[in-house]
């Protein structure tokens, strides 16, 4: 089972989040902020990351770039995941190593079928 590391401080993205994932085949790993992330990710692995860019603790942006200088995940997909629909956020986020960008509101679907395209 391939398994998708969640992080965002909205309770309803995970709900929505999980069904869709679980549906097609993933499991579901989450992080409320930026630091929670950083520790699950010392210890977890997951196939793929959808990081929001606004969460508490640090930037989304910052997140990732830790992710990619960690050996141990740099190759991790890794999709931002954002209200910001400017092209600066989406240049930036690609600049820092970001995998895909996907826009809030989103259908649960498309990101999964993102998250498949990805690691499938």
């Amino acid at each position: 089972v391939k398994a998708v590391l969640v992080v965002d401080d909205d309770p309803a993205i995970f709900e929505i989040l999980n069904d869709a994932l679980e549906e097609a085949g993933f499991c579901m790993l989450t992080a409320d902020s930026g630091p929670a992330a950083l520790q699950l990710l010392s210890t977890e692995k997951p196939d793929l990351i959808l990081l929001d860019r606004g969460i508490p603790g640090c930037d989304g942006i910052d997140v990732l770039l830790q992710i990619r200088r960690d050996p141990r995940l740099w190759k991790t997909p890794v999709i931002m995941v954002t209200a910001n629909r400017d092209i600066e956020s989406v240049r930036l986020s690609r600049q820092a190593g970001a995998s895909d960008y996907c826009i809030k509101p989103f259908k649960p679907q498309a990101v999964v079928e993102r998250c498949l395209r990805l690691i499938c």
